[in-house]
């Protein structure tokens, strides 16, 4: 995803035209699927910007670019290394952003910013720079973000019950309790972190084990060099890394209250800007959800083809029960508010916080 701001040139022209609109344009695969029509798609996006508008601008891989590089690595390897496949994927959606950047320069529209957000403390610190108003992240670092300060409401949990796959190197340990002394990894500040943390001090390993940030997407290496004895890897990392042939130590759904949920959440000046968002976000939601539940294998063979992860994974990470229609179930209730103790219990809030208090009330 890239963002488009005007430049200053282009804000002095605003005059008294009143506050800027926050609008994402997003244009699929067909919408730009040669030059003339990215040449349209630009002169779309430029008139917003003269309207003075903030413009978020979505863009798909130029039509059948996707399939062909997914065609491309799963003929090259069916179990790829998830850093490469996205090397690879994501040059489809490089390029038609590219474009597009050239094709709104030529127009006058040259004041581009691209933004990505590798995990949810990096989508945190984009509210704090005010260049987000809504966003979608592991409760972990949501309530670490809420209990920060930042100024957010809850409107939904788009997922429940999201596992972990506690996966060692090969040849290496067997069980958890193997990993005393030893160094292990994990995305700092996920929910894979509160269950690790958890997972260790239960087994008496809080002390002696040492706790390394590491991102998902560099864990295969780190275990392949033997930088670390074992890996807390969260949904398609985990199931995929089992698939190598990495030994499963633990997983979280084997104990209560140690799975994570995905949350959505929004900046609290949008929400009284826009006081509707949260129901029509949340219905949309609901009509997706429950089609999603009617046509699952359609829904696995779709999610598959976007991530690139064999069918299996997906299905392994995404068992149909973690979605539910409701915004907000009485067990995802349940989760948030095991997350908030846990984390309050082991100091990590920076201020302790009411779940119910944070839920914006349109949402209920």
């Amino acid at each position: 995803m890239w963002r488009l701001c005007m430049t200053a040139t282009q804000h002095k022209h605003l005059g008294d035209r009143g506050q800027m609109a926050k609008i994402v344009m997003k244009f699929g695969g067909t919408s730009v699927a040669d030059l003339e029509r990215l040449r349209h798609v630009a002169l779309l996006v430029k008139r917003e910007v003269e309207r003075g508008n903030e413009v978020a601008v979505v863009v798909s891989a130029m039509a059948g670019e996707t399939n062909k590089l997914v065609g491309w690595t799963r003929e090259l390897a069916p179990l790829h290394d998830s850093r490469e496949y996205d090397v690879v994927v994501a040059a489809g959606e490089q390029i038609s952003a590219g474009l597009l950047a050239v094709a709104l320069s030529a127009i006058g529209v040259s004041d581009v910013l691209f933004v990505h957000f590798p995990n949810g403390p990096d989508l945190n610190e984009a509210i704090t720079a005010h260049v987000l108003d809504v966003g979608i992240l592991g409760d972990t670092p949501a309530l670490l973000g809420k209990a920060s300060g930042l100024p957010t409401r809850l409107i939904n949990q788009s997922v429940l019950g999201m596992d972990v796959w506690l996966v060692a190197r090969k040849g290496g340990p067997r069980t958890v309790r193997d990993l005393d002394g030893q160094a292990v990894a994990t995305s700092q500040g996920s929910y894979m972190s509160r269950y690790l943390l958890a997972t260790l001090d239960a087994n008496g390993l809080s002390k002696s084990t040492r706790v390394i940030h590491l991102l998902p997407s560099d864990a295969q290496a780190a275990l392949e060099r033997g930088d670390i004895a074992a890996y807390a890897a969260p949904i398609n990392t985990g199931p995929l890394l089992v698939a190598k042939g990495y030994p499963l130590l633990d997983r979280a759904s084997d104990h209560t209250g140690l799975t994570g949920s995905s949350v959505t959440v929004v900046v609290e000046s949008f929400a009284a800007a826009h006081p509707d968002f949260a129901g029509a976000w949340n219905h949309a939601r609901d009509e997706a959800v429950r089609d999603l539940q009617a046509h699952g294998d359609a829904y696995y063979r779709f999610h598959a083809a976007q991530v690139g992860f064999p069918l299996e994974v997906v299905e392994a990470s995404y068992p149909l029960t973690v979605f539910r229609p409701e915004p907000l179930a009485p067990e995802g209730l349940a989760l948030l508010e095991g997350a908030r103790t846990f984390l309050r219990d082991e100091h990590l809030l920076r201020s302790d916080l009411s779940i119910q208090a944070w839920i914006l009330a349109d949402s209920r």
